[in-house]
């Protein structure tokens, strides 16, 4: 997520839709970007938390004024995503060593959020310095130790070693139990309609389809003066199409899952 007071948005970064683009494209033209607001730790969010977070974290004026943005994703092609990004990870040693790196990181932030309480005048002051030493480590080289530490919430490990223990194929992925050790795998069961709305209802100004990522950031970028040109990151290098990865089981149970989205953003298999 970001808020960008320079050009007037909000971005909700909704996993696995391609945000790093944006992310990135923005962190070079807004150097004063806010990319984080306080969240309760037991929410397991930060970088992906919802517009609701950031309504209760920022002034009501800017939430209504701003441009509020999201990119969504088809539910079939996004549960795909997330089991090959979770496999794919399973087999880099490399990026287990960084995640745990990342994980270590954040968990001294939330203890020190704890400690301050969420709403105390202590706990924005200790965020804002936080603040800083993120965009410090903003500096270092992409994926080094530093910059990952930054981007992983300390659940992000246990998450990648359970999918790999409890799902071997896509099927087993897909039905994994949504209350899975207090949880953990809630990520997969959240459609993004939730991330974009407020008590139920869409708040968004923009919504962007990555399916169509290109032409709908160019329109956004026009109306809110941006100048920067989509960068590519984290493009997927899978070659199948994600329909070859359904049986009738699976469809069924994603059909239902997501009917939400599949109902607000016209998406279908």
């Amino acid at each position: 997520m970001f808020i960008s007071h320079k050009y007037k948005a909000i971005f909700v970064h909704i996993q696995r839709t391609g945000g790093n683009s944006i992310q990135k494209i923005f962190e070079e033209f807004d150097p004063d970007l806010i990319e984080t607001v306080p969240v309760d730790p037991s929410k397991n969010r930060t970088k992906h938390c919802y517009i609701s977070d950031i309504k209760a974290a920022v002034d009501e004026t800017v939430f209504n004024s701003y441009t509020k943005f999201c990119v969504v994703r088809n539910p079939f092609d996004r549960m795909v995503s997330w089991y090959s990004h979770f496999k794919d990870r399973g087999n880099d040693e490399d990026a287990r060593i960084r995640l745990n790196q990342g994980d270590r990181t954040l968990r001294m932030y939330y203890r020190g959020l704890a400690f301050f309480g969420r709403n105390s005048e202590a706990s924005a002051t200790y965020t804002r310095l936080w603040l800083k030493l993120f965009q410090m480590f903003k500096r270092f080289e992409p994926g080094s130790a530093e910059e990952v530490a930054v981007r992983f919430s300390a659940i992000g490990e246990r998450v990648m070693s359970e999918v790999n223990k409890n799902a071997s194929s896509f099927e087993e992925f897909v039905m994994l139990p949504r209350d899975h050790q207090g949880g953990l795998f809630e990520r997969f069961f959240v459609d993004q309609a939730e991330y974009a709305s407020c008590d139920g209802k869409l708040v968004m100004d923009r919504i962007l389809k990555l399916e169509n990522l290109s032409q709908d950031f160019e329109a956004l970028a026009k109306d809110i003066g941006f100048a920067g040109r989509l960068p590519h990151v984290n493009r997927s290098s899978r070659k199948t199409r994600y329909q070859e990865y359904y049986n009738e089981k699976t469809r069924s149970i994603i059909s239902e899952r997501f009917r939400r989205d599949l109902e607000c953003f016209g998406y279908s298999f």
